[in-house]
């Protein structure tokens, strides 16, 4: 098994007679789980979809993130020229963000956060059409299609001797 060091174990609770601990395990800085739904709670990246209206036929357009704007981007960019203006953001990382979809402006772009950023609701990008030529009031619109939330990975047993093991569907205790 690989470890992730951006999971940490989150808590550890009582699991039954057998005298074995529930550990639950989740990104850092999560806060432990207090009672069984909570702690089964499932993660989600979040994903922002970023869409060109307007038709436009020429011109740049640029994306902020946390108050830091990419360098202009080419209003029929295929996926990889958004991910890389993304990734030259000093605040996202190159296993931050994953760029599906596009060309624009007639197909939306897919952002995908995960690396630091995932499993953390963020504060939605904004798109800036300035600079879009041509069509009928081009804009940028981005929306939330997922919120990230932190949830918790997995559950498994801490036995008294120490030994993890993964919760399966068994009713052994």
């Amino acid at each position: 098994m690989a470890i992730n060091p951006l999971v940490v174990l989150a808590g550890i609770g009582a699991a039954g007679p057998s005298g074995a601990e529930l550990a639950w395990f989740a990104p850092t800085g999560t806060t432990a789980p207090t009672d069984a739904l909570t702690a089964l709670a499932v993660p989600a990246t979040e994903v922002q979809t970023v869409t060109i209206t307007g038709t436009p036929t020429g011109g740049t357009f640029t994306l902020t993130y946390d108050a830091q704007t990419t360098a202009a981007i080419a209003y029929n960019a295929v996926a990889g020229a958004v991910q890389s203006a993304l990734i030259a953001l000093s605040n996202i990382g190159t296993s931050d963000v994953v760029v599906t979809g596009g060309p624009g402006p007639g197909t939306a772009y897919v952002v995908t956060f995960g690396g630091t950023l995932g499993y953390t609701a963020l504060a939605e990008m904004t798109g800036n059409a300035a600079l879009l030529t041509g069509g009928t009031t081009p804009a940028v619109a981005v929306t939330t299609t997922t919120p990230g939330t932190a949830g918790f990975f997995s559950a498994g047993l801490v036995t008294e001797d120490g030994v993890a093991k993964e919760i399966s569907n068994s009713s052994n205790d």
